[in-house]
């Protein structure tokens, strides 16, 4: 007698944060996923499984929606974020792996402490 066992993964590790054209029902638009490190599959922000055949390719962003952020970051930050960009040999500019760094921090930070970050809903706080 044979017995399948079927392991469910919790998507503990994720990687490859970034936006992607989707297309679903027809209709084609831009969604940020993260690729599990263990079963290798697309997520979205809310762990939702996106088949791999509903990704079109990496979505580009347009150079006119770009901002600049100057930030104040200890030395021991700056040669791990530096080490990164020099270790990341796939052509990636490094203004694109900062953005991704950024976009997967504040994921992060907003799941840790359960609040929306979201400028629109209820504004980031100055003070």
């Amino acid at each position: 007698m044979w017995t399948i066992e079927i392991t469910m993964c919790e998507h503990l590790q994720v990687s490859d944060f970034r936006a992607y054209m989707i297309q679903t029902n027809d209709k084609k638009h831009v969604s940020t996923l993260e690729k599990c490190v263990s079963c290798e599959e697309f997520l979205t922000l809310d762990s939702e499984i996106v088949p791999k055949e509903s990704i079109i390719a990496p979505a580009t962003s347009a150079k006119e929606n770009m901002r600049t952020m100057i930030m104040q970051i200890n030395s021991d930050l700056y040669d791990r974020v530096l080490d990164l960009i020099e270790s990341e040999r796939l052509g990636y500019e490094s203004s694109k792996i900062m953005t991704e760094l950024i976009g997967l921090g504040l994921h992060h930070y907003s799941r840790i402490h359960k609040g929306d970050l979201s400028r629109k809903k209820t504004g980031i706080p100055t003070s």
